[in-house]
Protein backbone atom coordinates (compact mmCIF):
# COMPACT_ATOMS: atom_id res chain seq x y z
CA UNK A 1 0.00 0.00 0.00
CA UNK A 2 2.83 2.36 0.87
CA UNK A 3 4.56 1.72 -2.47
CA UNK A 4 1.33 2.44 -4.34
CA UNK A 5 0.93 5.68 -2.38
CA UNK A 6 4.50 6.70 -3.16
CA UNK A 7 4.05 6.06 -6.88
CA UNK A 8 0.82 8.10 -6.89
CA UNK A 9 2.56 10.91 -4.97
CA UNK A 10 5.49 11.00 -7.40
CA UNK A 11 3.16 10.83 -10.36
CA UNK A 12 1.20 13.88 -9.15
CA UNK A 13 4.39 15.76 -8.21
CA UNK A 14 6.14 15.11 -11.51
CA UNK A 15 3.02 15.97 -13.50
CA UNK A 16 2.73 19.27 -11.62
CA UNK A 17 6.40 20.14 -12.13
CA UNK A 18 6.26 19.21 -15.80
CA UNK A 19 3.16 21.30 -16.38
CA UNK A 20 4.49 24.60 -15.16
CA UNK A 21 7.41 25.21 -17.48
CA UNK A 22 7.57 24.40 -21.16
CA UNK A 23 4.98 21.86 -22.24
CA UNK A 24 7.68 19.20 -22.79
CA UNK A 25 9.56 19.90 -19.59
CA UNK A 26 10.69 17.31 -17.06
CA UNK A 27 14.12 16.89 -15.48
CA UNK A 28 17.07 18.91 -16.79
CA UNK A 29 15.43 20.66 -19.70
CA UNK A 30 16.53 23.89 -21.36
CA UNK A 31 15.40 26.63 -18.97
CA UNK A 32 16.89 29.48 -20.97
CA UNK A 33 19.93 30.21 -18.85
CA UNK A 34 21.82 32.88 -20.77
CA UNK A 35 20.35 36.38 -20.45
CA UNK A 36 22.00 37.45 -23.68
CA UNK A 37 20.72 34.38 -25.53
CA UNK A 38 17.19 34.67 -24.14
CA UNK A 39 17.04 38.30 -25.22
CA UNK A 40 17.36 36.84 -28.73
CA UNK A 41 14.66 34.24 -28.12
CA UNK A 42 17.13 31.53 -27.13
CA UNK A 43 19.37 31.41 -30.20
CA UNK A 44 22.99 30.86 -29.19
CA UNK A 45 24.20 27.58 -30.68
CA UNK A 46 26.15 29.43 -33.38
CA UNK A 47 27.25 32.29 -31.07
CA UNK A 48 28.12 31.10 -27.52
CA UNK A 49 31.15 33.41 -27.36
CA UNK A 50 30.86 34.35 -23.69
CA UNK A 51 30.86 32.49 -20.38
CA UNK A 52 27.17 31.58 -20.65
CA UNK A 53 27.96 29.76 -23.89
CA UNK A 54 29.15 26.77 -21.85
CA UNK A 55 25.50 25.69 -21.57
CA UNK A 56 24.54 26.32 -25.20
CA UNK A 57 27.62 25.16 -27.10
CA UNK A 58 30.88 24.43 -25.26
CA UNK A 59 32.95 25.06 -28.39
CA UNK A 60 31.93 28.73 -28.33
CA UNK A 61 34.19 29.58 -25.40
CA UNK A 62 37.08 29.02 -27.79
CA UNK A 63 36.25 32.49 -29.15
CA UNK A 64 36.42 34.17 -25.72
CA UNK A 65 39.45 36.47 -25.61
CA UNK A 66 39.38 37.66 -21.97
CA UNK A 67 38.99 35.91 -18.65
CA UNK A 68 35.43 36.38 -17.47
CA UNK A 69 33.05 35.62 -14.62
CA UNK A 70 29.28 35.92 -14.98
CA UNK A 71 26.45 35.75 -12.45
CA UNK A 72 22.81 35.35 -13.48
CA UNK A 73 19.43 35.31 -11.75
CA UNK A 74 16.03 34.66 -13.31
CA UNK A 75 12.53 35.13 -11.95
CA UNK A 76 10.26 33.12 -14.28
CA UNK A 77 6.56 33.89 -14.58
CA UNK A 78 6.59 36.83 -12.18
CA UNK A 79 3.24 37.12 -10.43
CA UNK A 80 2.11 33.55 -11.13
CA UNK A 81 0.17 32.80 -7.96
CA UNK A 82 1.32 29.94 -5.74
CA UNK A 83 4.45 29.12 -7.77
CA UNK A 84 7.93 30.29 -6.83
CA UNK A 85 10.52 29.49 -9.49
CA UNK A 86 14.14 30.45 -9.17
CA UNK A 87 17.06 30.05 -11.60
CA UNK A 88 20.63 31.18 -11.07
CA UNK A 89 24.13 30.40 -12.26
CA UNK A 90 27.74 31.44 -11.93
CA UNK A 91 30.02 30.84 -14.88
CA UNK A 92 33.65 31.52 -15.71
CA UNK A 93 36.04 31.16 -18.66
CA UNK A 94 39.83 31.27 -18.87
CA UNK A 95 41.24 31.46 -22.43
CA UNK A 96 44.69 29.92 -22.78
CA UNK A 97 47.03 29.74 -25.78
CA UNK A 98 45.71 26.47 -27.25
CA UNK A 99 42.55 25.77 -25.26
CA UNK A 100 39.86 27.62 -23.36
CA UNK A 101 38.63 26.27 -20.03
CA UNK A 102 35.32 26.99 -18.36
CA UNK A 103 33.29 26.13 -15.30
CA UNK A 104 29.60 26.62 -14.61
CA UNK A 105 27.25 25.98 -11.71
CA UNK A 106 23.53 26.40 -12.25
CA UNK A 107 20.52 25.76 -10.05
CA UNK A 108 16.79 25.45 -10.74
CA UNK A 109 14.38 25.53 -7.78
CA UNK A 110 10.58 25.24 -7.49
CA UNK A 111 8.94 26.27 -4.21
CA UNK A 112 11.90 24.72 -2.33
CA UNK A 113 10.27 21.35 -3.04
CA UNK A 114 12.18 20.39 -6.18
CA UNK A 115 15.74 21.30 -7.07
CA UNK A 116 18.08 20.64 -9.98
CA UNK A 117 21.74 21.61 -9.92
CA UNK A 118 24.50 21.08 -12.46
CA UNK A 119 28.26 21.49 -12.20
CA UNK A 120 29.93 21.75 -15.62
CA UNK A 121 33.61 21.49 -16.52
CA UNK A 122 34.19 22.71 -20.07
CA UNK A 123 37.06 22.67 -22.54
CA UNK A 124 37.31 23.99 -26.10
CA UNK A 125 39.90 24.32 -28.81
CA UNK A 126 40.06 25.03 -32.52
CA UNK A 127 42.05 24.11 -35.62
CA UNK A 128 43.31 27.66 -36.09
CA UNK A 129 44.81 27.65 -32.61
CA UNK A 130 47.35 25.21 -34.03
CA UNK A 131 47.59 26.41 -37.63
CA UNK A 132 46.09 29.65 -38.99
CA UNK A 133 45.85 28.14 -42.47
CA UNK A 134 43.28 25.59 -41.31
CA UNK A 135 39.49 26.10 -41.32
CA UNK A 136 37.92 28.09 -38.50
CA UNK A 137 36.42 25.11 -36.64
CA UNK A 138 36.01 24.91 -32.88
CA UNK A 139 35.16 21.83 -30.82
CA UNK A 140 34.17 21.68 -27.17
CA UNK A 141 33.26 19.19 -24.47
CA UNK A 142 31.25 19.47 -21.25
CA UNK A 143 31.54 17.01 -18.39
CA UNK A 144 28.53 17.53 -16.12
CA UNK A 145 27.52 16.43 -12.63
CA UNK A 146 23.72 16.51 -12.40
CA UNK A 147 21.84 16.38 -9.10
CA UNK A 148 18.06 16.15 -8.75
CA UNK A 149 16.58 16.61 -5.28
CA UNK A 150 13.13 16.51 -3.68
CA UNK A 151 12.20 17.90 -0.27
CA UNK A 152 9.68 15.74 1.59
CA UNK A 153 7.89 16.71 4.79
CA UNK A 154 8.30 14.71 7.99
CA UNK A 155 4.98 12.91 7.58
CA UNK A 156 5.92 11.61 4.18
CA UNK A 157 9.39 10.59 5.37
CA UNK A 158 7.83 8.58 8.18
CA UNK A 159 5.92 6.50 5.61
CA UNK A 160 9.06 5.59 3.70
CA UNK A 161 12.19 6.48 5.72
CA UNK A 162 14.54 4.77 3.25
CA UNK A 163 13.31 6.70 0.22
CA UNK A 164 16.12 8.63 -1.48
CA UNK A 165 15.55 12.36 -1.76
CA UNK A 166 18.21 12.97 -4.39
CA UNK A 167 20.03 11.39 -7.30
CA UNK A 168 23.34 12.44 -8.88
CA UNK A 169 24.70 11.32 -12.24
CA UNK A 170 27.41 12.25 -14.74
CA UNK A 171 26.60 13.37 -18.28
CA UNK A 172 28.47 14.68 -21.34
CA UNK A 173 27.83 17.35 -23.98
CA UNK A 174 29.67 17.87 -27.26
CA UNK A 175 29.60 20.96 -29.44
CA UNK A 176 31.23 22.33 -32.56
CA UNK A 177 31.20 25.62 -34.44
CA UNK A 178 32.30 26.43 -37.97
CA UNK A 179 32.82 29.86 -39.51
CA UNK A 180 33.08 29.50 -43.31
CA UNK A 181 33.30 33.30 -43.57
CA UNK A 182 33.94 36.10 -41.11
CA UNK A 183 30.22 36.95 -40.99
CA UNK A 184 28.60 33.49 -41.01
CA UNK A 185 28.66 31.03 -38.14
CA UNK A 186 27.22 27.52 -37.95
CA UNK A 187 26.88 25.57 -34.71
CA UNK A 188 25.84 22.15 -33.46
CA UNK A 189 25.54 20.74 -29.97
CA UNK A 190 24.60 17.28 -28.71
CA UNK A 191 23.59 17.44 -25.07
CA UNK A 192 23.40 14.62 -22.52
CA UNK A 193 24.92 12.05 -24.86
CA UNK A 194 24.82 9.35 -22.19
CA UNK A 195 21.07 9.87 -21.47
CA UNK A 196 21.50 9.30 -17.71
CA UNK A 197 18.76 7.98 -15.43
CA UNK A 198 17.95 10.45 -12.61
CA UNK A 199 15.09 8.51 -10.99
CA UNK A 200 15.21 8.59 -7.19
CA UNK A 201 13.06 5.46 -6.86
CA UNK A 202 15.11 2.29 -7.26
CA UNK A 203 14.05 0.27 -10.28
CA UNK A 204 12.24 3.16 -11.98
CA UNK A 205 13.36 5.42 -14.81
CA UNK A 206 13.55 9.16 -15.30
CA UNK A 207 15.81 9.44 -18.35
CA UNK A 208 17.38 12.73 -19.36
CA UNK A 209 17.08 12.31 -23.12
CA UNK A 210 19.79 13.34 -25.52
CA UNK A 211 19.12 16.63 -27.31
CA UNK A 212 20.59 17.84 -30.60
CA UNK A 213 20.70 21.57 -31.40
CA UNK A 214 21.76 23.24 -34.62
CA UNK A 215 21.95 26.94 -35.30
CA UNK A 216 23.19 29.63 -37.62
CA UNK A 217 24.06 33.28 -37.11
CA UNK A 218 24.89 35.94 -39.71
CA UNK A 219 26.46 39.34 -38.99
CA UNK A 220 25.29 41.90 -41.57
CA UNK A 221 27.72 44.54 -40.28
CA UNK A 222 26.84 48.16 -39.55
CA UNK A 223 23.91 50.21 -40.80
CA UNK A 224 23.82 53.88 -39.82
CA UNK A 225 23.94 54.01 -35.98
CA UNK A 226 23.42 50.26 -35.63
CA UNK A 227 26.57 48.16 -35.26
CA UNK A 228 27.08 44.46 -36.04
CA UNK A 229 23.47 43.66 -36.85
CA UNK A 230 23.16 39.90 -36.43
CA UNK A 231 20.29 37.51 -37.10
CA UNK A 232 20.19 33.84 -36.15
CA UNK A 233 18.04 30.73 -36.05
CA UNK A 234 18.13 27.68 -33.78
CA UNK A 235 16.23 24.40 -33.86
CA UNK A 236 16.46 21.58 -31.31
CA UNK A 237 15.20 18.02 -31.16
CA UNK A 238 14.85 16.22 -27.85
CA UNK A 239 15.18 12.46 -28.32
CA UNK A 240 12.64 11.43 -25.73
CA UNK A 241 10.52 8.31 -26.17
CA UNK A 242 7.24 10.06 -25.33
CA UNK A 243 5.24 12.94 -26.74
CA UNK A 244 4.41 14.13 -30.22
CA UNK A 245 6.91 15.51 -32.73
CA UNK A 246 5.69 19.01 -31.84
CA UNK A 247 6.62 18.38 -28.21
CA UNK A 248 10.08 17.11 -29.11
CA UNK A 249 11.03 19.99 -31.43
CA UNK A 250 11.74 23.56 -30.36
CA UNK A 251 12.89 26.56 -32.40
CA UNK A 252 13.92 30.18 -32.03
CA UNK A 253 14.76 33.14 -34.24
CA UNK A 254 16.37 36.33 -32.99
CA UNK A 255 18.57 39.32 -33.60
CA UNK A 256 21.19 41.43 -31.82
CA UNK A 257 22.69 44.82 -32.56
CA UNK A 258 24.86 47.37 -30.76
CA UNK A 259 25.07 51.13 -30.36
CA UNK A 260 27.76 53.65 -29.46
CA UNK A 261 30.81 51.47 -30.13
CA UNK A 262 29.26 48.38 -28.49
CA UNK A 263 28.34 50.26 -25.32
CA UNK A 264 24.68 49.33 -25.63
CA UNK A 265 23.04 46.16 -26.97
CA UNK A 266 19.49 45.65 -28.21
CA UNK A 267 18.03 42.18 -28.71
CA UNK A 268 14.77 40.63 -29.86
CA UNK A 269 13.61 37.08 -30.45
CA UNK A 270 10.70 34.70 -30.62
CA UNK A 271 10.48 31.00 -29.87
CA UNK A 272 7.92 28.28 -29.35
CA UNK A 273 6.78 29.55 -25.96
CA UNK A 274 7.61 33.26 -25.68
CA UNK A 275 8.38 36.62 -27.26
CA UNK A 276 11.61 38.03 -25.84
CA UNK A 277 13.33 41.40 -25.55
CA UNK A 278 16.82 42.10 -24.27
CA UNK A 279 19.15 44.98 -23.49
CA UNK A 280 22.80 45.22 -22.54
CA UNK A 281 25.28 47.79 -21.28
CA UNK A 282 29.07 47.53 -21.30
CA UNK A 283 31.36 49.76 -19.27
CA UNK A 284 35.13 49.67 -19.00
CA UNK A 285 35.88 50.16 -15.33
CA UNK A 286 39.63 50.28 -15.87
CA UNK A 287 42.17 49.49 -18.56
CA UNK A 288 41.87 45.77 -17.86
CA UNK A 289 38.45 45.41 -16.22
CA UNK A 290 35.09 45.58 -17.98
CA UNK A 291 31.52 45.15 -16.75
CA UNK A 292 28.69 43.80 -18.91
CA UNK A 293 25.09 44.08 -17.64
CA UNK A 294 22.40 42.16 -19.51
CA UNK A 295 18.64 42.14 -19.00
CA UNK A 296 15.98 40.13 -20.79
CA UNK A 297 12.25 39.63 -20.44
CA UNK A 298 10.19 36.87 -22.00
CA UNK A 299 6.46 37.31 -22.52
CA UNK A 300 4.90 33.87 -22.37
CA UNK A 301 2.79 32.65 -25.28
CA UNK A 302 1.53 29.80 -23.09
CA UNK A 303 0.54 31.40 -19.75
CA UNK A 304 -1.22 34.76 -19.60
CA UNK A 305 -1.69 35.35 -15.86
CA UNK A 306 1.85 36.57 -15.11
CA UNK A 307 4.19 39.51 -15.74
CA UNK A 308 6.75 37.63 -17.79
CA UNK A 309 10.08 35.97 -17.04
CA UNK A 310 12.78 38.46 -16.06
CA UNK A 311 16.50 37.73 -16.24
CA UNK A 312 19.54 39.79 -15.28
CA UNK A 313 23.25 39.02 -15.38
CA UNK A 314 26.52 40.69 -14.48
CA UNK A 315 29.70 39.71 -16.31
CA UNK A 316 33.18 40.86 -15.36
CA UNK A 317 35.92 40.68 -17.99
CA UNK A 318 39.54 41.02 -16.97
Amino acid sequence: MKKIFIKIYFGILLFTLCSFHFPINCAFQDYGWSVRAEGMGGIFTAVSNDSSGIIYNPSGIGYVTQKSVELMYTKPYLGLEGVDFGLMYVSGVVPLEKVSLGINYNNYNINNLYNESIVILCGATGLQKFNLDLADIMVGLNIKYLTKKYTFDSEFKSLEPNLAESKSVVSIDFGSMYKPTEKLSLGIMVRDISSPNVAVIEGSQDIVPMMARVGTFYNFGDWKVLEDIGIGFDVAYRMQDWGTIEEKVSYAVGMETFLAFHTYAVRFGINKTSINFGFGFFSRLSESLGLQINYAVGISRVYSDNLGSHKVSLEFRF
